[in-house]
């Protein structure tokens, strides 16, 4: 369990989506943090985030710190399975008990990146559709609601699933998708809702978890002509411009995607990420990918940090 001075130490340094552990406790299990690793321990997976909380400045330091953190987390807690997430596919094999092997990889992905716009120095492109999207209020019909911890209602869950039919998701993204709903009651998240009329077009949840960056975690559109997700980007730029230093519209997923995010100014903050994992040898796997993640999600109705309040 994470100590009230260690959260506070990745509420201050964090500086990417893989930093917002309340969300990702929720998934892996209970989160602490090792070295500047955030890691997540459920009784018999250990799951390490690759990018330290404190940005690093070497690869080949932050590789060793790796391997480290790794070691000490076989001797305290002798898991089956050890599965890390980073930007380096890095050979666990040199700390690992000899009854190990490598049983999965996800192999990275340059169109699945972190995207970010840093306010310092952020120019919107000529040709984004950051100024023409400013008149869709009046021609289009659409107006924005911008609210802090709002539950979901039918047609937040319709939009959410329409998203999850049509997208070809990996499966922990679509797993990390059923937490939105949960994610929304948050004090630390803000929804962003376009609408046309009574009806619900577009909605966006954003993280205000970090100190330094807001984090753009779900975004959601109903297909059609008014264009809501360029009204809603926009208006999200414009609302943090003058809140944090960075927003983080997070990973981009697919080709298409880091397009649409790219054309808003945004830069690419970490290059493409591997999965990968090692089991006991005796550890018997599901042959689905990462089936780990398929956790029993809906079990609370708050994040961890906010049980009890």
């Amino acid at each position: 369990m994470l100590e009230a001075s260690e959260s506070n130490f990745i509420e201050t340094h964090g500086w990417i989506f893989d930093h917002d552990w309340e969300i990702l406790s929720c998934l892996l299990g209970e989160p602490f943090l090792l070295d500047d690793f955030l890691c997540f321990w459920d009784s018999e997976h250990l799951t390490i985030c690759a990018w330290p909380v404190k940005r690093p400045t070497s690869s080949a330091n932050t590789r060793m710190r790796l391997l480290e953190v790794t070691r000490e987390c076989i001797q305290r807690f002798a898991p089956k399975l050890v599965e890390v997430w980073g930007p380096q596919d890095i050979s666990l094999d040199p700390v690992l008990p000899s009854d190990f092997k490598k049983v999965a990889v996800r192999l990275a992905s340059s169109s699945n990146v972190d995207v970010q716009i840093r306010y310092l120095d952020y120019q919107v492109p000529r040709k984004s559709n950051f100024y023409s999207s400013a008149g869709h209020q009046d021609k289009k019909g659409l107006h924005c609601q911008v609210e802090k911890a709002r539950g979901f209602t039918w047609q937040h869950f319709a939009l959410l699933e329409s998203l999850l039919i049509r997208e070809n998701l990996a499966r922990f993204n679509r797993t990390h998708s059923t937490l939105a709903p949960i994610v929304a009651h948050s004090r630390k998240t803000t929804m962003f809702e376009a609408y046309r009329g009574e009806e619900l077009v577009g909605f966006i949840l954003a993280r205000e978890s970090l100190q330094n960056v807001a984090i753009g975690m779900w975004a959601c559109f109903k297909r059609g002509p008014f264009r809501a997700s360029d009204f809603l980007y926009r208006i999200l730029i414009e609302f943090y411009q003058s809140k944090v230093p960075v927003l983080d519209l997070g990973y981009s997923v697919h080709s298409d995607l880091l397009r649409y995010k790219l054309k808003w100014g945004a830069n690419v903050t970490n290059g493409p990420y591997c999965d990968y994992a090692y089991a006991r040898k005796d550890y018997t796997l599901s042959s689905k990918y990462w089936h780990w993640w398929a956790r029993e999600l809906l079990c609370s109705a708050t994040l961890p940090s906010e049980t009890g309040n």
